[in-house]
């Protein structure tokens, strides 16, 4: 790239807290790659930023279960010469079920978009990230990845699981100028939790110690925060947005 804008790349960008983490990271400067699979919601993300801060937007459609869409992804940024300066790992499922009336469906589904391609993203962004011996990756994982979740056995396990992903990869990666940080949003007011009703938005909002609910925007402010220089010797970490949830 020929200007001084850092690049961050963001999957599950096409709405909640992904399409919240590109119009603060746009604020702050940066050009996009947005990562999705409604090509529709993408376009108008990259045109409303454009209009808002001037952001270059790459536009990327595809379903991240597919084995070979970490490598499109790639390949389509080669061809574009475009080097990310981070990764945000946002897209991720939740399917709410008892363990007894889990499906395999729900497991492949689950463990394949929440943590196989964040493995997938994470090893391809590396290896551009290797060249200037500097990267940022951030993993969106979840309260429920600390704490569990009645019901939510096997989304627990897969938030669960990118903690220590980001424990192992922070040490690995470290030595090579790359900073792995995971974020673990509480129970945040976003299309995930819109299946919930009244009476359980309010069950929530007291249990939190500042008593209120939490927004895509407060864990997008973070993600940003993260991505800069600011964050320069944060690495390894797990950063709750949750309202004093956990307390």
């Amino acid at each position: 790239m020929t200007d001084i804008h850092p690049i961050a790349l963001i999957t599950g960008a096409s709405r909640g807290i992904g399409k919240a983490i590109a119009t603060e990271l746009a604020a702050a400067g940066y050009h996009l790659v947005l990562v999705a699979r409604n090509e529709v919601l993408l376009n108008e993300l990259a045109r409303e930023l454009a209009a808002l801060h001037e952001t270059k937007a790459w536009v990327f459609s595809t379903d991240l279960l597919q084995p070979d869409a970490a490598t499109k992804v790639f390949t389509f940024l080669q061809q574009n010469n475009v080097q990310i300066d981070a990764l945000i790992n946002n897209a991720g499922i939740m399917q709410n079920a008892t363990l007894m009336m889990t499906t395999e469906e729900m497991i492949d589904d689950q463990l394949g978009i929440n943590l196989r391609t964040v493995l997938t993203m994470s090893r391809a962004a590396v290896k551009h990230f290797v060249r200037k011996r500097k990267g940022c990756i951030i993993n969106m994982s979840s309260i429920v990845g600390v704490n569990g979740g009645i019901g939510q056995a096997v989304y627990s396990a897969t938030k669960s699981a990118l903690i220590g992903l980001t424990h192992s990869l922070s040490k690995e990666l470290g030595p090579l100028g790359i900073r792995v940080n995971a974020i673990a949003p509480g129970y945040m007011m976003t299309n995930m939790t819109a299946q919930y009703d009244d009476a359980h938005n309010e069950k929530m909002r007291m249990a939190t110690s500042l008593r209120k609910l939490g927004s895509a925007t407060d864990v997008a402010k973070l993600a940003t925060f993260l991505c800069s220089s600011d964050a320069s010797f944060i690495t390894g970490q797990v950063i709750g947005v949750d309202g004093g949830l956990l307390i």
